[in-house]
Parts: C-alpha cells; sequence; structure tokens
C-alpha cells in the first residue's frame, strides 16, 4: 500500500498533466488555423453546359466553368471599378490612349507563354463574331510580347467592360476555321490560363447528358495557385434533385437559384445561404404606342401595386426598386418619385379592360395574379396571357402586347442607354417604345463622360425622367441565392454581382484543409 507522501505525488503529477493537457487544449483552439492546400470542392448547377465557344457563352454552367478556366483582361467590378486579371497595371496617357502591361509569368495549361498576340488575337475574333460595333472601335498595337497600347473612343467605363472576355490561346484556336468555333472537342477540354485546368468529363449511361465535369488546381498559375485541389460541377435536371443531392452531401453548394425554393432546417443549420444582389429586375413594361396606356392610366395603375406585398418580396426572394438603375449609388429609395398624388381619374368607373401578357414561369404566375387584384380592386378588367419562351421572344421583338411582365438584364448603369434612349425604339432594345430628348442627351453624356460623379449625376437625372413617365411599373430585383456548406473556408462574395459567376473571384482563398 502507497504512504500518504507517495500518493500525493502522484496526485501531484496527475494534477499538473491534466493541466497541461487543458493548457494545451485550450491554445490549440485559440491558435488560428492556416489554409492548406488540398480538398475537393462539388458545386450542384441546374442546367446542362452547352460548350460554346469562351467568346459565345451565355449559358450560366458554361459561364462558371469559363471563369475558372480561362484569364480575363480586367474583370468588371460591382463598384465599377477595374479589377485586374492578365493585366498587372495600366496608364492613362496624354493622348487619351491606354497602355496595358501584362504579366510576364502568365502561363497556358499546356505551359506556353501568355503573350500580347494571344490579346490582339482574341480582340480580332471577337471582332468577327460578336457583330458588335464596340469591339470594331477598339484599335490595339503591340508595344512588346507584354505591352500593348489601346485607342479607344467611348470612355474607360465602357473600355473595361469590353476587356473582360476570355482570352484564347492564339496557337490552339489561329487555325479553327471561323465557322467550327464552336469546337466541341476544344470547348469541351478547354486551355486556359486561369487558376483551374481540365481534368476529366463524366457523361451519364447513355452518353447524352453531362453528370459530372471536373477542374483541377492549376499550380503555375501566374498569381497565388488555389487551395482547393479539385473543382468538380455536378449537373441536375431540377431545383428538387439539386436540393436531394445537397441534402444527401453529395454536393458542397449550389447556385444558379433565382426562383423561390424553401431551404429545409437540415440545409440552414450546416450551410451559408448567401443572398446576392444582381442587376437584375422585373417590371411590368407598358406599350406606350397603345393608346388607352395614357400616362394618367399608368401612373394610376402603378399607384395600385404596393411592391412591398409582392409574392417574391414577401418570401424574401429580392427587394422593391422604383427605378431601372440598381446600382446603389444610383437608385432612389422606394416611392421617392412619387410626390404627386394619383390622378383622380375614375378608373373604378371606366370600362377599361387590359391584356398583361407573362411568360411560364410560376412566379410571373403569382405576379401576374396579385396585379390583377390591384387592379380589378378597381373595377379594371385583366386578361392574363401565358405565352412561351419563343412567344415571349418574338413579342418583345415586335412589340406585341399591351403590358408584358418580364424580367431584364440591366448590367452597369452606363449601359441603361440601349434600354431607353429613342435610338433603340425601332428594334424594340428599348422595349416600350419610350423617347424623351432630355433623357437620351443625359444617357450619351454619361457615355462619353470618363468621371464617376459626373457619369453618376447625368444618369440619375435620366432615371428621375424615365419614372416620372411611367413607361413601365420597376417592381423587384430578384435575390441570387447561393449555398455553400460551411466547411468551406476563406469564401468572401461582394453582396452586390454584376454576373452569378462573379461568386468565383476569389477562388483562389477558398480551402477545406487547414494547419496549425
Amino acid at each position: 500500500m502507497l504512504s500518504i507522501k507517495k500518493r500525493i505525488i502522484i496526485f501531484i503529477i496527475l494534477a499538473i498533466i491534466i493541466i497541461l493537457a487543458i493548457f494545451f487544449i485550450n491554445k490549440k483552439k485559440e491558435s488560428v488555423s492556416l489554409p492548406a492546400s488540398g480538398g475537393k470542392y462539388r458545386e450542384g448547377i441546374i442546367s446542362q453546359p452547352e460548350f460554346n465557344n469562351p467568346l459565345l457563352q451565355d449559358s450560366g454552367s458554361d459561364l462558371a466553368i469559363s471563369q475558372l478556366v480561362f484569364s480575363r483582361l480586367i474583370k468588371k467590378g460591382y463598384n465599377l471599378e477595374p479589377n485586374l486579371d492578365l493585366v498587372v497595371k495600366y496608364k492613362i496617357n496624354p493622348d487619351a490612349t491606354y497602355t496595358f502591361y501584362l504579366y510576364q509569368n502568365a502561363l497556358w495549361h499546356d505551359g506556353k507563354p501568355v503573350t500580347v498576340d494571344d490579346v490582339i488575337f482574341t480582340i480580332d475574333l471577337a471582332k468577327k463574331i460578336k457583330n458588335n460595333s464596340s469591339f470594331n472601335s477598339l484599335d490595339v498595337s503591340k508595344i512588346d510580347n507584354y505591352t500593348f497600347k489601346i485607342s479607344y473612343p467611348g470612355n474607360s467605363d465602357k473600355l473595361f467592360s469590353l476587356l473582360d472576355i476570355p482570352i484564347l490561346p492564339k496557337h490552339i484556336w489561329e487555325n479553327i476555321p471561323e465557322n467550327d468555333l464552336n469546337n466541341l472537342n476544344l470547348n469541351i477540354k478547354p486551355i486556359g490560363s486561369g487558376p483551374f485546368i481540365f481534368e476529366n468529363i463524366e457523361f451519364d449511361k447513355n452518353k447524352e447528358k453531362v453528370k459530372n465535369y471536373t477542374l483541377r488546381k492549376n499550380d503555375i498559375f501566374y498569381r497565388k495557385p488555389p487551395y482547393l485541389e479539385k473543382i468538380i460541377f455536378t449537373f441536375y435536371p431540377d431545383i428538387e434533385s439539386a436540393m436531394k443531392g445537397l441534402k444527401q452531401q453529395e454536393i458542397q453548394g449550389l447556385g444558379f437559384l433565382f426562383k423561390g425554393i424553401d431551404i429545409p432546417p437540415e440545409i440552414s443549420y450546416n450551410h451559408q445561404i448567401y443572398k446576392l444582389e444582381t442587376p437584375q429586375y422585373v417590371a411590368a413594361f407598358f406599350n406606350l404606342n397603345n393608346e388607352k396606356l395614357t400616362k394618367s392610366i399608368r401612373q394610376s395603375l402603378n399607384s395600385l401595386v404596393d411592391k412591398k406585398n409582392l409574392p417574391p418580396v414577401l418570401k424574401g426572394m429580392g427587394f422593391p426598386i422604383s427605378g431601372p438603375l440598381l446600382n446603389n449609388y444610383l437608385n432612389e429609395p422606394l416611392d421617392s418619385f412619387s410626390n404627386e398624388p394619383p390622378p383622380s381619374n375614375g378608373l373604378s368607373k371606366t370600362s377599361l379592360e387590359l391584356t398583361l401578357t407573362i411568360g411560364e414561369e410560376p412566379v410571373f404566375q403569382e405576379i401576374a395574379t396579385f396585379l390583377k387584384r390591384c387592379w380589378e380592386n378597381e373595377g379594371i378588367k385583366v386578361n392574363i396571357e401565358i405565352e412561351g419562351p419563343e412567344k415571349i421572344a418574338a413579342i418583345t421583338r415586335n412589340g406585341d402586347f399591351e403590358i408584358l411582365l418580364y424580367g431584364v438584364l440591366a448590367g452597369l448603369p452606363s449601359q441603361q442607354y440601349a434600354f431607353w434612349h429613342s435610338n433603340f425604339k425601332e428594334d424594340r432594345i428599348n422595349l416600350t417604345g419610350f423617347s424623351n430628348r432630355r433623357v437620351d442627351e443625359l444617357l450619351e453624356l454619361a457615355s462619353l463622360a470618363n468621371e464617376q460623379d459626373k457619369k453618376y449625376e447625368y444618369l440619375k437625372e435620366a432615371e428621375s425622367l424615365i419614372v416620372k413617365e411611367y413607361p413601365a411599373i420597376f417592381l423587384y430585383s430578384p435575390y441570387y441565392i447561393y449555398i455553400l456548406r460551411d466547411n468551406i473556408k476563406g469564401v468572401e462574395i461582394n453582396k452586390t454581382l454584376l454576373t452569378p459567376e462573379e461568386r468565383f473571384d476569389n477562388i483562389e482563398n477558398w480551402y477545406i484543409k487547414t494547419k496549425f
């Protein structure tokens, strides 16, 4: 039997061991875990990739892949400040030309250097296939392999917007005929200079649909290589199956959710739910060529809609708006333009009958029902016509509608020119046929202004004039819902995105594995 003295010594030793263990455990908890290389991130996408040429892409899945595989000269930021990508720096010269300097260590995924020749090749190709007069105005001249000059008659915003295109490797694409630019093999297995490299594509058992698309990290990336070892896109036919995949942990992230969804508690518990603002909005557009839709009628119809009670707003799918300019610098608080009382034109005593044309999306049908109820309370008869995508496209081209419920990708504030300038009435890009000489002047001044303050001043005045004419009822801007498993760290996503694929702008900093 141990003596009391020995038992005391053993007790003291055990106490010291326990205290030290607690100390080191707490120190470990307090220590900052550092990101480590490795780990796979799986994201679900609700669509199939089309694998168009990178300069012709418009589908969400193609653009997401392109954002990771290809570099751009400059990426547009929602704050309108240029985010440099392949360009390491630039300067504006006294003669109003621009000189750009490329990273000199940038390599294509096959190991060849990225040079000015690739830039000039890509811009020349864009001039041919984009049918865009803005590109045709770009005059690019080579100074050396990593320096080039651009002369452009527009302002810097427009120029930087044009330079936000994927740069293609000349040595891969220069011998591809123009009519074969959607060469499937080159587009499925692209060679870019971005942070991730194509690794594998997996089809379903019928070889008809893409099941998984795998990218691996680019260890020779000219900036800091990513921490994530691989990114795997898994494609789903609908929201329901994608949400099931998320619950069953087949995927760790899910994007492209503009529509209303119910997020189960078990997903909310261990996922980050991002509600991101994008420059899109939904409005009820009036056909201004329709004689019965007078300004006073349009103003009264607008005053009868309580935007805060719109179904998408109540469900948290979006936020109400008061005008077409969604940038935080420009958009006024809701109803700030409703300074005049609605005209007393006896709407309830008229036999006014209206036709509201909508697409097949369930959310549009909910909104149309809401508008119908608002207006029929005042004795207005409302007919709702539901049309498929092809018919809606034709209607927007020929202006064959009275009121059209429609979603618009507004883009940058400076891109409002085509939506509201009278020059675009005939081709219906100016959807309502709106025409106002002062608005035309202001949009022209804004398109030429290089100083942001002056640009905002012109656009803000233009917006106030547009809203006061009631060419549309500006309803709401939808949120882009993005869901990420909470074990994905280092994620910094701006609250406002110009396009959904911009969520990957700091992908190099995302990580799963850590070290101490």
